[in-house]
């Protein structure tokens, strides 16, 4: 199945060309974060942070939980995006997004495509579409960051959200005080989550999410953590 094609382009300053993108909404503009709230969308939840942050290891999560949640093996999602970027050289020619295209149009491109694999629309590759715009957004915050146009400096980052990084973490790390300190909610809910439940369905996965961040909120868990961590310890003050 190729690349959806409308035969019209929109051109950006630096000789990059994209599909036009009026009439499809503009994804980047919707609140990702209250998005993945409601949703308890772990991968949304990931984008949402980006767009505040700006920080890549958002992306990179975005893509790991993708991966884990849809039960799927990096180097199959690679191998598969790969083709996309095939298609997208006879469309556009070769290596045309390196020019330099806003990273807002990444971010729309995205979640739309993720939000289409959600409801199951079949009417392009939408699983391969979300990959190439992740991995494109990543490449040119790194290598283009004066294309990144997100509203970083406009709205405070949670301390939920901010400097979530990537945490790979362990049963030691669930009772180590700095790490509970530094690491939000969601990041320690899902490291629980994945430790017990990685193999788990994409609905059964989500559930045990959920349950683990309202956990995690309760005073169950502060209280259960005060043998080893203390009576005062509250991480999420």
């Amino acid at each position: 199945m190729s690349i959806v094609d409308s035969g019209n382009r929109r051109e950006f300053e630096t000789g990059a060309v994209r599909d036009v993108a009026e009439g499809k909404g503009r994804c980047d503009l919707l609140p990702l974060d209250i998005i993945a709230d409601m949703s308890e969308d772990p991968v949304m939840e990931q984008i949402g942070a980006f767009v505040r942050s700006g920080s890549n290891e958002h992306l990179y999560n975005a893509l790991h939980r993708y991966a884990l949640i849809n039960d799927e093996c990096m180097d199959t999602i690679l191998l598969e995006v790969a083709i996309h970027f095939e298609e997208g050289c006879r469309k556009y020619g070769e290596r045309n997004w390196e020019k330099g295209i806003p990273l807002h149009c990444f971010i729309d491109s995205a979640a739309r495509h993720y939000l289409k694999m959600l409801r199951g629309d079949t009417d392009e590759r939408h699983d391969r579409a979300f990959v190439w715009n992740i991995l494109c957004a990543a490449w040119t915050n790194k290598h283009h960051p004066g294309l990144n146009d997100l509203p970083l400096d406009q709205v405070k980052v949670d301390g939920a959200t901010e400097g979530t990084g990537t945490f790979f973490c362990n049963s030691e790390d669930m009772t180590n005080i700095d790490f509970l300190r530094s690491a939000p909610l969601e990041a320690v809910a899902f490291c629980l989550t994945e430790q017990f439940c990685g193999n788990a369905s994409k609905l059964e996965f989500a559930q045990a999410y959920k349950a683990t961040k309202d956990w995690l909120r309760s005073e169950v868990w502060f209280k259960s953590a005060e043998p080893v961590l203390g009576s005062d310890v509250n991480p999420h003050e």
